[in-house]
């Protein structure tokens, strides 16, 4: 059965490097999901060919946890001018990073200045979304010191080490960079205190605005989804 598995996976591992986009890369995709080797991934990404690479980040973000051993291969798509590639690239950085990938999470969480939102958006969604020790990890990888201060700030006011409501101070008072971690630092203390991502999807029209009304609606979605699951518990166990 592996066998069979790794022969349909080279044969269309081969046509996704041939320039055959009609499909082929989500067959692909199933592969993997079937024990096609993570590592036959690395081929794709390390492609000289842009529709290639994209195959590879796209996949690799579709792989969640399972693209953990290929990580290291996106650190040069980070740079990489195809804006999909870059997304879909801090996609896979936010599901399948740990703390022991501290300097691609580092790289991933740089792109929050990208000049394309979408791809600030999916680093918002990183920072705001990730596991604490990954961001912990990734603090001296960031290589702007603008962000890894203000990334430093957001971990303090999550571990309680600082007041929260320099939080509402920062989106009311501050502008680009420092206003879009204040957002941050809204996501990740919403379980506490859900007032401040609410404050933040208040603002006025903006970047920082649009971002934490993505993220508000996103959370509540979840809540509502884990009252419906809590309803039907009772409901079977009464």
């Amino acid at each position: 059965m592996q066998d069979a598995t790794n022969a349909r996976g080279d044969e269309l591992l081969a046509l996704v490097l041939a320039g055959d986009q009609s499909g082929i890369s989500n067959d692909l995709r199933k592969e993997f999901y079937r024990g096609y080797p993570i590592q036959k991934l690395t081929t794709l990404l390390d492609s000289d060919d842009e529709r290639a690479l994209e195959s590879g980040a796209w996949i690799a973000s579709e792989l969640a946890e399972n693209a953990r051993p290929i990580l290291s291969h996106l650190r040069p798509l980070f740079d990489y001018p195809n804006t999909r590639i870059r997304f879909h690239s801090i996609q896979t950085v936010l599901t399948a990073a740990t703390d022991e990938n501290g300097d691609i999470v580092g790289e991933a969480v740089s792109l929050i200045a990208d000049d394309e939102r979408p791809v600030r958006k999916m680093a918002f969604e990183l920072i705001a979304r990730a596991d604490r020790s990954p961001l912990v990890a990734s603090v001296s990888y960031v290589k702007d010191p603008k962000i890894a201060g203000l990334l430093e700030w957001v971990l303090e006011v999550e571990g309680e080490s600082r007041d929260d409501d320099e939080i509402a101070s920062r989106l009311r008072e501050s502008n680009g960079l420092g206003q879009v971690f204040a957002a941050v630092a809204a996501a990740r203390v919403y379980r506490r205190n859900p007032d401040y991502l609410q404050l933040a999807a208040s603002l006025s029209e903006g970047d920082t605005q649009s971002l934490a009304a993505s993220e508000l609606a996103w959370l509540s979605k979840l809540d509502e989804q884990a009252q419906r699951r809590r309803e039907r518990a009772e409901r079977r166990d009464g």
